[in-house]
């Protein structure tokens, strides 16, 4: 009896940190594992607020790039053309602006000279380590709707690699 009682005591605490993220999950909070997205609270570059409540059950690319980046600034037009196909569906994404000192006129103006409509954050030291960026732009996280990481993108995405990855996420 003792040792029934020990085993699923033993199998309930083990299995408490994957309940606790799948039950978040179902709210986009998912926290405390490392498949989870970090809770957003963000205002974009034009004074919009994003956050969990604004973003839930949405799937989303987190990207972070900077404009003095060549392989950010090669991958924006698929990033757009994905965005667009995908946004009315539940899919956005979240431009990261990461490491750049350019004014946030000439990031919009940056911005705008590529048809970028998604939101642009400025990001910094605690967001970067919450997502696990490291050191290398751009480096983009994608999530499902319930706010788990389904792939880690290292170097610039092509188009029809996320557009792929989004359709599987939107079916």
């Amino acid at each position: 009896m003792k040792v029934r009682l020990f085993l699923a005591l033993a199998f309930a605490l083990a299995a408490l940190p994957f309940a606790a993220c799948t039950q978040r999950a179902a709210h986009a909070d998912c926290l405390g594992g490392s498949d989870c997205r970090p809770p957003l609270a963000l205002t974009t570059l034009d004074g919009t607020r994003l956050g969990d409540d604004t973003l839930h059950g949405h799937a989303m690319l987190v990207n972070f790039w900077a404009t003095w980046c060549a392989p950010c600034a090669k991958e924006i037009p698929g990033l757009q053309a994905v965005y667009e196909r995908h946004r009315a569906q539940g899919f956005t994404i979240i431009g990261m602006l990461a490491g750049d000192e350019s004014t946030d006129v000439n990031v919009k103006l940056f911005a705008r000279a590529r048809g970028v409509s998604y939101p642009i954050v400025r990001s910094g030291p605690e967001i970067e380590r919450r997502f696990k960026v490291g050191d290398a732009l751009p480096t983009s996280f994608l999530y499902d709707r319930s706010g788990r990481l389904v792939k880690r993108f290292v170097g610039d995405i092509e188009e029809a690699e996320l557009e792929a990855e989004v359709r599987k996420l939107l079916e």
